[in-house]
């Protein structure tokens, strides 16, 4: 049973110029408008700087590795880093926002950087219907059994009694891990706003988490 993540609560004042948003749409923000991870050069692993062609040993400009590795695959080639020129401005809420994503658990960080960047968070249910089992292409026809009917001419006669099972679609197994997956952004999320809170931001006002 999934537990309901912890909200936070409404800061009571706001400082001037700042906008309120919510954990969920400044990351959002931080990976998809000011890209993030691939501009800043604090990533999710110790030895990222070295997989994007950094051997220089400070490790503070090039992309991080999920990043790396997902250009690479498209590119089908590795780019040296280029040092300085590589890193490009990027808002202090957003480095700030980053820095702590990668703080996180491995798997929660990469959770969050995938769902900023496209913007399709998970659901906390998936929709289930009950659909008729194919057979060939057409619902299947079960006997389910054979009844004596008496007809008004008196005669008696055995008719099948049939049916067509229905099936759960998705499967139960499915949408268990759509919820799972889901607890696991909501828990992701709630602890990125545990540590943002206590991060002071220029433009951004955190309200709440947006879950």
């Amino acid at each position: 049973m999934m537990t309901a993540p912890a909200r936070m609560r409404r800061p009571p004042a706001t400082v001037s110029g700042q906008e309120t948003t919510t954990v969920v749409n400044l990351v959002r923000w931080t990976y998809q408008d000011q890209r993030a991870d691939s501009v800043s050069g604090v990533g999710v692993h110790a030895s990222e700087a070295a997989a994007d062609g950094d051997t220089s040993g400070c490790g503070q400009y090039g992309a991080d590795s999920i990043t790396t590795a997902e250009r690479n695959g498209v590119l089908g080639a590795s780019i040296r880093s280029t040092g300085h020129l590589q890193r490009y401005a990027l808002h202090p809420d957003a480095e700030a926002v980053h820095a702590a994503v990668v703080s996180l658990p491995w798997g929660h960080a990469l959770m969050l950087m995938q769902t900023g960047r496209t913007g399709q968070q998970p659901t906390p249910e998936l929709h289930q219907t009950l659909d008729p089992v194919l057979l060939g292409g057409r619902p299947r026809v079960d006997v389910v059994e054979t009844v004596t009917v008496r007809y008004p001419s008196g005669e008696y006669r055995k008719v099948a009694v049939t049916a067509c099972p229905l099936e759960m679609y998705p499967p139960d197994c499915i949408a268990d891990q759509h919820r799972a997956q889901y607890q696991a952004w909501a828990d992701a999320i709630t602890a990125l706003g545990r540590i943002l809170a206590g991060v002071p931001l220029v433009r951004w006002t955190i309200g709440w988490l947006g879950l």
